[in-house]
């Protein structure tokens, strides 16, 4: 990593932007701080799929595996209103959760 100090041949090509950052006496340079380059949308439409891919990964057994299990503890009839109840219940406590941690 090139030193921000040294005025180098690279810095006279491609000026870096400062940040200015507040201070007691007011706003200040930063002789730290040089602002980073954007990314574009091919790497976040990537990094998006790439995340969805993972849960969906994780998501799939653990969907499979409770209706299994709801299926062999009330029997067929009963499993696809007890699955939905499960389920719901679960989505309920869930978003009561992220609420409750976000204030």
């Amino acid at each position: 990593m090139p030193d921000v100090s040294d005025p180098g041949a690279g810095a006279r090509r491609h000026p870096q932007k400062r940040y200015l950052v507040p201070d007691l006496a007011g706003l200040t340079q930063s002789p730290g701080l040089t602002a980073q380059r954007r990314v574009g949308w091919r790497f976040i439409a990537f990094y998006t799929s790439a995340q969805m891919g993972t849960s969906l990964v994780f998501l799939a057994p653990l969907l499979v595996t409770l209706a299994l299990k709801v299926n062999s503890l009330v029997g067929i009839e009963r499993a696809p209103a007890s699955l939905g109840l499960v389920t719901g219940v679960a989505s309920c406590w869930r978003s009561s959760a992220i609420r409750s941690s976000a204030s």
